[in-house]
């Protein structure tokens, strides 16, 4: 017995190891069935990982073109709704620029019916590119009744202002010579105080005008923003139509009469409409 205890003690590592061995050899012949399934379950389960794999990597390829395919479609739509869009405030556009017009029409109308003189309502087609518009051209002509030297006037800032006469004509149009230009000259006066002087343009590319031969009387009598008329002396421009308002007055110690500066009553650089004197009227 001692022996046994002594070789168990000497030999512990062995016995345990041997132990075991037997255990395991045990367990495995008591599921032999189990043990010689394993490749079987080793393979179907590599296999449905591999399947489940192809099966996921197949999913994903089709759901990358499907959502590919969307994408292309929501550009086509972007894209379309983009142009329409672009149509509709093109429309838009166009449906204002005709509202607007229509009432500047309809107020061409109202202020031709107005006019004392017989008139004949032009469209402005093109200007001198110059900033002081040395020459206006616009769609009416002999065809009309447009003849040379006809006065032009536009409605303007509540007044019917002088834009200039009709310099030259031809059929279907006429070209105007502005009140800005440096040979323009009209015979004029001050509406409230009546001193009269000489109105014309000046050569330097500004839109304000030049009165000249004022007497010196009216030095104490002239405001600033005072309205300066025709004043019909000659017998081209009719009696009365506005021409602008007194900007300053030069009194120089070695002129004989006043210069006043005039700003015109037309606003030349938005002009559209003007209306061409046929025959005189009333005034």
């Amino acid at each position: 017995m001692l022996n046994i205890k002594q070789f168990l003690k000497q030999h512990k590592k062995g016995v345990t190891f041997c132990t075991l061995l037997l255990i395991s050899v045990i367990m495995l012949l008591s599921n032999k069935t189990n043990v010689l399934n394993i490749p079987k379950y080793v393979g179907i389960s590599v296999f449905s990982h591999i399947e489940a794999a192809v099966s996921n990597s197949g999913s994903f390829f089709t759901s990358t073109v499907g959502s590919i395919s969307e994408l292309k479609n929501l550009q086509k739509e972007h894209t379309a709704a983009l142009e329409k869009l672009q149509y509709y405030s093109t429309l838009e556009r166009n449906f204002l620029e005709l509202k607007q017009e229509n009432k500047a029409l309809k107020d061409l109308l109202k202020f031709s019916e107005e006019i004392s003189f017989k008139n004949l309502p032009a469209k402005v087609i093109a200007k001198d590119p110059s900033v002081s518009f040395t020459s206006i051209t616009i769609n009416k002509g002999t065809s009309d009744g447009v003849i040379t030297d006809s006065p032009v006037i536009a409605f303007s800032g509540g007044y019917y202002g002088l834009v200039g006469k009709v310099m030259s004509v031809g059929r279907n149009s006429s070209i105007i010579q502005p009140v800005t230009n440096s040979t323009s000259y009209i015979a004029a006066r001050l509406q409230k105080n009546r001193f009269e002087g000489l109105v014309h343009g000046l050569s330097s590319n500004d839109d304000i005008l030049q009165m000249d031969y004022v007497s010196k009387l009216g030095k104490t009598q002239i405001q600033y923003g005072d309205l300066v008329i025709t004043s019909g002396m000659s017998s081209l421009f009719p009696k009365g139509i506005y021409i602008g308002r007194v900007r300053s007055i030069d009194d120089l110690e070695y002129e004989s009469s006043l210069k006043l500066s005039i700003e015109p009553i037309v606003s030349f650089g938005s002009l559209e409409y003007v209306f061409v004197l046929i025959e005189k009227g009333t005034e």
